[in-house]
């Protein structure tokens, strides 16, 4: 796989990929916890550090919510 482009995020010193995972489609559709947390576990893992979520998004906040605490794990490094 090749790797994703980064940028700089801001002034924080950090560096997320220029592709992101946004927070409309499936991740906006509330009762599909399944589906969302597919889309969201294959997004990182092909590499995607940067997620878009609003509260204008529904679900989203929950869905990623929901996925980062049962895999803490994915937000290390």
């Amino acid at each position: 796989m090749a790797a994703l482009e980064r940028r700089r995020f801001g002034k924080t010193g950090r560096e997320v990929t220029a592709v992101g995972l946004g927070g409309e489609g499936i991740l906006r559709t509330y009762g599909r916890h399944t589906e969302a947390e597919a889309v969201i576990l294959e997004a990182v893992e092909q590499g995607i550090t940067y997620f878009d979520s609003a509260r204008a998004y529904a679900g989203s906040e929950d869905y990623h919510g929901e996925v980062w605490r049962d895999h803490p794990d994915l937000g290390a490094g």
